[in-house]
């Protein structure tokens, strides 16, 4: 048995750096997130967490239940065999934080700004001489990538990374006073996911900036500072680098105009998306109830197009077009249901923690 919970806050604190450390250390600290739940099992109290026990195994039996009609039956049991140790994951995670103190969050708050100053300096090197301090080189010239190397989910990442610190600065007592921090956090977590060249990455953040500051009314002026200062970041940036501003334009806005007008019709997003797109409302319609089974959706798409390259991949890049092809009506309704339900609860409790009024 654990007796010194600062194991356990320890273990929450360096859990974000297993996804800088790639997927084998990611893999390493979920197998040591397991083993810590079963040795704390007896102090957990599951009544509590009675809710997302329950959605999590109604999702694996709906999906249990879909790969028995599945195309691939062993390619969808192997995909969602090890789903239950997310589940456990994640509710060893809540039970860390639901013991933390006021100053267990401030600590949080501290160590995770700082992984994002880390990065930040990272990618800024890594756009500046070609490689970072891990020797990752540039993947293309526009686009930072840091410790992720060839994958370029770089603001994906730190836009997560930044929802979970906002979650746990509302916690901390007396938040005014570091206030100015989460504003350099804003802005730092922008400009790395500027750099990252990650278009659906920056509008969500933007979309989130703009949804906390918006309602919150003490913190107009705060947005309204920080939208300024992006602004005179890039007149900066066009004055004395204009070559340096115009890739990252090039890329955000310029190419995402062309991929969306590109040809006599408008896109979904870009023209292989809108193949995707295509293909995989093609797979949705000839499996309507329960789909083609999870993580099929290349074997689906392979047997109805002769040119997979242009209409097929791994997965459509959208989680709602794969949740459509590979689980059908029954699974999207699902799907829908529970983002309806957290974002209802997420309105909740900033409603409660802010004092907003939206309704």
């Amino acid at each position: 048995m654990i007796k010194d919970f600062n194991f356990l806050k320890f273990y929450l604190l360096i859990l974000p750096l297993s996804f800088i450390l790639g997927p084998a250390a990611f893999e390493l600290f979920t197998f040591i997130g397991l083993v810590l739940f079963f040795i704390c099992l007896n102090k957990i109290d599951l009544k509590v967490f009675y809710k997302v026990i329950g959605i999590f195994l109604l999702i694996n039996l709906l999906l249990i239940l879909i790969s028995l009609f599945s195309i691939d039956i062993f390619q969808s049991f192997k995909s969602i065999t090890f789903l239950f140790r997310f589940i456990i994951l994640s509710l060893f995670i809540a039970f860390i934080v639901s013991r933390l103190k006021t100053s267990d969050f401030k600590i949080i708050f501290y160590s995770i700004s700082f992984v994002t100053l880390f990065i930040f300096v990272d990618s800024f090197i890594q756009l500046r001489f070609g490689l970072n301090i891990t020797k990752f080189n540039l993947i293309e010239p526009s686009r930072a990538s840091s410790f992720f190397g060839e994958e370029l989910i770089l603001g994906s990442f730190i836009f997560n990374l930044f929802v979970f610190n906002y979650f746990f600065f509302l916690q901390i007592n007396n938040k005014e006073k570091y206030n100015y921090l989460l504003f350099f956090i804003v802005l730092i977590s922008f400009f790395i996911i500027f750099f990252s060249g990650e278009r659906s990455a920056l509008i969500k953040f933007l979309i989130f900036i703009f949804f906390i500051y918006f309602f919150y009314q003490k913190k107009k002026s705060f947005f309204v500072i920080t939208i300024d200062i992006i602004i005179l970041f890039c007149i900066i940036l066009i004055l004395f680098n204009h070559n340096f501003f115009s890739n990252f334009i090039d890329r955000l806005i310029s190419k995402t105009y062309i991929d969306f007008f590109s040809g006599s019709d408008l896109n979904f997003f870009s023209p292989i998306h809108q193949n995707y797109l295509i293909s995989s409302l093609e797979i949705f319609k000839r499996n309507l109830l329960f789909g083609t089974g999870p993580n099929t959706f290349d074997v689906a798409c392979e047997v109805i197009y002769i040119n997979y390259d242009l209409f097929c991949s791994t997965h459509p890049h959208n989680l709602y077009l794969q949740a459509l092809s590979e689980t059908g009506v029954l699974g999207f309704l699902v799907l829908l249901s529970l983002f309806f339900y957290i974002f209802y609860n997420l309105i909740y409790y900033l409603k409660k923690k802010l004092k907003l009024n939206f309704f």
